[in-house]
């Protein structure tokens, strides 16, 4: 089963800010793997995937194990973007 959730801010969410946040991950929260998040031509490749911004969104998404992981994920990204001062941060989510 896979999963997708949208986080919308009130300003166009900056790459870079995405890169500040993902660099200092929690553990749990990085690959399950290798344990570390790589940076991809599409996003970033942590315990769930993180694509790159589009405006004031950001896409995460994943399937199977990192479901569990989802809501953790997401919780921390909207935390981190609102204590660098993005405001009105929300999410929506979809599992197909």
């Amino acid at each position: 089963m896979s999963w997708f959730i949208n986080i919308t801010a009130n300003t166009d969410i900056k790459k870079k800010d995405i890169n500040k946040i993902v660099a200092k991950l929690p553990q749990e929260l990085k690959n399950n793997f290798a344990f570390i998040s790589s940076k991809q031509d599409w996003g970033w490749s942590c315990a769930t995937d993180i694509y790159k911004p589009k405006g004031k969104k950001l896409h995460v998404c994943g399937a199977g194990y990192s479901r569990h992981l989802s809501q953790k994920m997401v919780d921390y990204l909207k935390i981190e973007l609102r204590r660098i001062g993005y405001k009105y941060v929300r999410s929506s989510k979809r599992y197909d």
